[in-house]
């Protein structure tokens, strides 16, 4: 990765503002009243190709069109997220973020982040030296069991599954977690798989131009709790929405409890 490249992207932060869905995916909550806490959740999904939108108000935009794929435990509650963690909760994931240079009219490379904290400590870190390109199959897995607390992704190249394979790359996070901290603000009761279109560190914060993008697919997907397994049809599917890039950017659905789909709607 660029340094200039990083340093630009290393600002975005992950938060909304008012009446904004960013969001896109399946979110499982626990039930209201129930004791049971998630430990961990698991997924993989292929680097999309992503392009110019060529229909809708940003389809002449000129700069950065952008996108995050993550699957993570916890949220971080706000109008334009699909969370319902409560306020000064916090949330461990990881991810990627996929970008297209509008300018130039070429992809750039994508690259894999994680996150952790309160929302006030909403800074995502690169995974150092880690590899991506469009078509790889990405796994990524997210443990929050007492104070272990755990994000991994690893790619496994070109590939039609993860079954019988050993990852091409692994990497945990570069500067750890500050494991108690994240354990002690951790909300346990919500994870999610998500295609999220974040926001920008401007004054105010505003969401990134959205990327045009093969789909995604969410797939071996993993949700266990102090309960036991739990499916993706258990979840709830959000949608991207925002008026002035035209509307619902995102279709998303959950065929089995083991795949979570989202494509992307005025291509």
């Amino acid at each position: 990765m660029k340094s200039t490249i990083f340093a630009a992207l290393a600002a975005l932060i992950r938060g909304a503002t008012a009446q904004e869905s960013i969001q896109g995916g399946a979110i499982y909550n626990v039930p209201s009243g129930s004791s049971t806490t998630i430990t961990s959740v698991s997924g993989t999904f292929r680097v999309p190709d992503a392009s110019v939108p060529l229909v809708g108000p940003t389809s002449g935009h000129k700069g950065i069109y952008a996108f995050g794929i993550w699957v993570g435990i916890g949220g971080w509650a706000g109008s334009g997220s699909a969370s319902s963690c409560p306020a000064g909760s916090g949330v461990l994931r990881a991810g990627i973020d996929v970008y297209y240079d509008g300018f130039s009219n070429v992809p750039m490379t994508p690259w894999a982040w994680y996150q952790y904290g309160v929302s006030n400590e909403a800074g995502a870190f690169a995974y150092a030296g880690f590899n991506l390109e469009a078509g790889d199959l990405i796994k990524i897995t997210v443990s929050g069991v007492s104070s272990n607390v755990t994000a991994i992704i690893e790619n496994y190249g070109k590939v039609t599954s993860t079954a019988g394979r050993q990852p091409i790359q692994s990497a945990p996070p570069t500067f750890g977690f500050q494991g108690a901290n994240v354990a002690n603000t951790l909300c346990r009761t919500e994870a999610g798989w998500v295609v999220e279109n974040h926001m920008t560190e401007t004054n105010p914060p505003e969401p990134v131009v959205m990327a045009n993008f093969t789909q995604v697919a969410f797939t071996e997907l993993n949700l266990q709790t102090t309960a036991g397994a739990v499916g993706a049809k258990a979840a709830k599917l959000v949608n991207i929405n925002l008026a002035d890039q035209g509307g619902k950017l995102t279709d998303c659905s959950a065929p089995s409890d083991s795949e979570v789909r989202c494509r992307r709607t005025l291509q």
